[in-house]
């Protein structure tokens, strides 16, 4: 699809607003940079640090896939 345009970043934007807007917890842009860091649904509290490629978990517990902070359950594979 070279022959294509990129799609606006302002339109992802706007995407990504329409899916939380509609109750999705965790929405990400990728290929981009933007913050794509996952933060606690209840508290707001980080929990997972994006930068393009990579990722660093800060304020999860693993084991009981739970905000650090509050104790939010965190739905995903974390091992």
């Amino acid at each position: 699809m070279n022959d294509t345009p990129r799609t606006p970043i302002e339109t992802l934007l706007m995407a990504k607003e329409i899916a939380k807007d509609v109750g999705l917890e965790y929405v990400y842009i990728g290929n981009v940079k933007n913050d794509n860091s996952t933060y606690c649904s209840r508290c707001n509290e980080l929990l997972i640090k994006r930068d393009y490629y990579s990722s660093r978990v800060l304020n999860l517990d693993t084991n009981k896939s739970t905000c650090k902070t509050c104790g939010e359950i965190i739905k995903g594979v974390w091992k």
